[in-house]
């Protein structure tokens, strides 16, 4: 999630994407603040027309606190770990 959405104009993407899938970092960093990425995305699924969203994917950047919803929220370093490397990424341009 882009550290300069509110929690307001994540719901709003997510809704209009109907999104099933959120990824988003504990916290980000901006001219030496903290961004309580999580935090935000943990407000805008508050709203009660975000229905869509099954899963919160967090990478770990700062080590701050954060709230956790079990069973929702998944650490990308804990998929990361169990992920396959059967299948291999495709390098692809932006345009793809």
């Amino acid at each position: 999630i882009f550290g300069g959405f509110s929690p307001e104009a994540v719901a709003g993407r997510i809704i209009d994407s109907n999104s099933r899938l959120v990824i988003t970092s504990d916290e980000g960093v901006r001219a030496g603040r903290s961004i309580p990425l999580k935090k935000n995305v943990d407000d805008a699924l508050k709203n009660p027309n975000v229905t869509s969203v099954e899963h919160v994917v967090v990478l770990k950047r700062t080590g701050g606190k954060i709230d956790w919803q079990e069973g929702r929220d998944l650490w990308w370093h804990d998929l990361v770990e169990q992920a396959s490397d059967q299948h291999q990424a495709e390098e692809m341009n932006a345009e793809d």
